[in-house]
């Protein structure tokens, strides 16, 4: 058992105690079960394409297999842009800088989109205009929603984040991997080439290889695209957000998909023929169903005229042989009646194939397409209109019972020229849908969005640890209502069970827990003065991790509320053992001390980190302090929003491979126009241990946003670190 010290707060609260101890048995959690609400999702347009809004329930009808439905619940959601929160003034900066603070309560924790990026069918001459599209969707998609990047190929993916400058460098290595500028093939028969009976078994075999290899790389890239999709729906399912987007970037495939998504047997069923792209779309198309995600496709083709479709379905399908050649060289046609733009062989044409069938898939799950278009500004921009604003209508289907298709409708009677988009059907069941944990802290964090029933503040900076470790120090912020935590001593009371889950970004798998609980008793420096509305305290704790990617999944429960939450921050720990040179990332305190109580053990007397010079440590402690002792000269602050009369604590350190070098760096403080305002010189000479502390006064400083960056050499290396903060 440990006993926490105490630590002031600026509202006039003080943290008189905090015991923290090993985490107990969780308790089981209950569930109820009930008839299945079926949630649909709706937006509406009118015949100018201008969204609808201020529509009410008694505007729409709702149909489940053609018979009409009570509408039981009924909601406009909107997410106006213009009206945002004051901490809206750090997206000023550019979405690269990070700002190091994860919030459950942001407006990034109400929508969640998945970019889905299939690479696998762009063509790799494409990859520049595949990558600003992909650039832009994040610029302006990653500020208001919680995001992801997906790559059909399966190579640098992302988790779900709020941090736009891991979503913009995951971006930065798209790559198109289709080597040939038609759209794949959708072939369920796999077969070889024609043979040349002169040809010897060696030319012959090689032949059939070649042709083999080529076909069923189409093949392969399809259904994983297609699995992509079902996969990332799947994992969504059990999130309760209203609003879950996919916004894919994929030239599509050439195939004919229509009335597959709608009835019981697509027509190459019926044949009996092999029909795995129809059953893969089909089980894809059931999850996205399911998890009520709607997806909406931008075609990185942009306009096809009816000139360039030869040039756009080079090589034809048939005429495999022509790889080596130009369109137009000897043994491709130039009039063949299934490229020509006039015929009425629309679903003949495999680059109109490719975008009717972008469309169809769009439409079935409820979003829509930007297809044949080079604007793909205004494209974007009716993505965001249609994810910001919508209708959100409940059912309860009269028989819950099944698990067949069932088609929907959607439709404003008193506006028939009106356009609806919502997903066309669904299928009833939830035998998907993962069972829950049994413990509380686990089921809270495992989702793929954080739960913002219990308010919580997460960072975490990674300092010089030991030989190959790093020492991340986290700290964990918990916000709660005064009202509620009140005893009749005038003490605010709460036990607090709290976990953090590390999850190794490249193998996808939790490394390691740290759980405890604590119980916090705050009372008031003045008694006299008003209570605030609500107060926060902050836990800190150190984990040791390995160089890499990781997603720090954070949960807590209050037993005086009754709620819990959790909280996502997504850390990259450096190799600091044997990179050259190598700076930590950048901790901010208020210069007066913290603002918010802070719980942490108790260090004897012979574990007590010796005095700190102005941005050097004397000497390194010859006892070993404990895992939650203090690594820092002050106490981190998750604020990034300021006043003026405020001063900052900033604190980085410098990791050398050579002791010997001296490192000299100038740390500057730049507006978001990237102008430097402020500069100062620091060094670090052979032998010291670079703990670099600053002060920084903000009264020089005007509103706006800004970044503290530090850029280090040694003459031969060069290392840079920053972080954003604003003043209001």
């Amino acid at each position: 058992m440990i006993r926490a010290s105490i630590a002031p707060v600026a509202l006039g609260l003080v943290l008189v105690s905090a015991v923290v101890s090993a985490t107990p048995q969780s308790p089981q959690a209950t569930f109820k079960s009930s008839i299945e609400l079926i949630h649909v999702d709706a937006t509406v347009v009118d015949k100018d394409g201008v969204a609808v809004r201020g529509l009410t329930l008694k505007d729409f009808a709702l149909f489940d297999r053609k018979k009409p439905q009570t509408i039981a619940t009924f909601t406009e959601e909107s997410h106006e842009r213009a009206v945002v929160p004051a901490t809206s003034v750090l997206a000023e900066l550019p979405p690269t800088v990070p700002v190091g603070v994860a919030s459950n309560t942001a407006v990034q924790a109400d929508r969640l989109v998945m970019m889905v990026i299939d690479d696998l069918h762009i063509w790799k001459g494409r990859t520049d205009q595949a990558k600003k599209i992909a650039r832009d969707a994040v610029t302006q998609l990653g500020g208001q929603a919680s995001m992801a990047v997906v790559f059909t190929s399966g190579e640098g993916s992302t988790q779900v984040t709020a941090d736009r400058a891991i979503l913009l460098k995951a971006v930065e290595t798209l790559k198109g991997r289709q080597s040939i500028r038609r759209p794949h093939q959708a072939t369920d028969t796999q077969h070889a080439a024609a043979l040349d009976p002169e040809d010897d078994m060696a030319k012959a075999l090689d032949t059939v290889a070649k042709s083999q290899q080529t076909n069923l790389q189409d093949f392969e890239d399809n259904m994983r695209w297609l699995q992509t999709l079902d996969d990332v729906a799947k994992m969504l399912r059990a999130e309760d957000q209203r609003r879950k987007a996919f916004v894919m970037i994929s030239e599509g495939m050439a195939k004919s998909i229509n009335g597959i998504f709608d009835s019981e047997q697509t027509p190459c069923e019926m044949s009996g023929a092999p029909c795995y792209h129809d059953n893969t779309l089909r089980k894809m198309m059931e999850s996205l169903r399911r998890s009520n995600v709607t997806t909406y496709s931008i075609d990185p083709r942009g306009k096809i005229k009816p000139e360039d479709m030869m040039i756009e379905s080079f090589p034809p399908p048939s005429c495999a042989a022509c790889v080596q050649g130009d369109p137009g060289s000897a043994g491709v046609s130039t009039s063949r009646a299934d490229l020509n733009e006039d015929s009425q062989f629309r679903w003949d044409n495999p680059i109109r194939q490719a975008q009717d069938g972008l469309t169809t898939l769009s439409e079935a799950s409820g979003g829509f397409a930007v297809t044949d278009t080079d604007d793909f500004t205004a494209g974007l921009g009716r993505i965001i209109e249609d994810i910001d604003h919508y209708y959100v209508l409940g059912f309860y289907p009269a028989d819950p019972m099944g698990n067949k298709y069932r088609p929907l409708d959607v439709t404003v009677p008193g506006h028939p020229d009106w356009t609806v988009h919502y997903r066309h059907g669904y299928t009833p069941g939830t035998e998907d849908v993962p069972k829950p944990n049994a413990d509380p802290l686990v089921e809270l964090a495992r989702g793929v969005m954080p739960k913002s029933d219990l308010p919580l503040r997460l960072t975490a900076i990674p300092l010089i640890g030991k030989g190959k470790n790093a020492d991340v120090m986290v700290a964990l912020e918990v916000t709660a209502p005064t009202g509620l935590m009140k005893d009749a001593d005038a003490k605010l009371r709460d036990d607090i069970a709290y976990s953090v889950l590390v999850v190794d970004d490249q193998k996808s798998k939790v490394a390691t827990r740290t759980g405890r609980t604590a119980s916090v008793a705050l009372s008031a420096r003045n008694p006299s003065a008003a209570m605030p509305d609500s107060v926060s305290y902050q836990i800190p704790l150190l984990i040791e991790l390995k160089p890499g990617r990781y997603q720090l999944r954070a949960s807590a429960t209050s037993k005086r509320l009754g709620k819990g939450g959790s909280v996502y921050f997504d850390v990259t720990v450096p190799d600091f053992a044997n990179t050259a040179l190598q700076l930590s990332g950048i901790t901010l305190g208020y210069g007066d001390g913290a603002h918010v109580a802070v719980g942490r053990p108790e260090v004897s007397a012979a574990q007590q980190l010796p005095s700190r010079q102005f941005g050097v440590r004397d000497a390194v402690p010859q006892a070993t302090p404990p895992k939650d002792a203090a690594r820092l000269p002050f106490e981190p602050s998750l604020d990034r929003v300021f006043n003026t009369t405020d001063a900052l604590n900033a604190y980085f350190e410098v990791a050398r491979r050579d002791p010997s070098t001296t490192v000299r760096m100038t740390i500057t403080i730049a507006d978001k126009n990237n102008r430097t305002l402020m500069a100062i010189d620091r060094a670090v000479g052979p032998g010291e241990r670079g703990d670099v502390t600053l002060r920084v006064p903000l009264g020089p400083l005007t509103t706006g946003a800004y970044r503290l960056r530090a850029v280090a050499s040694d003459g031969h290396q060069s290392a840079v670190t920053e972080t954003g903060f604003a003043i209001r």
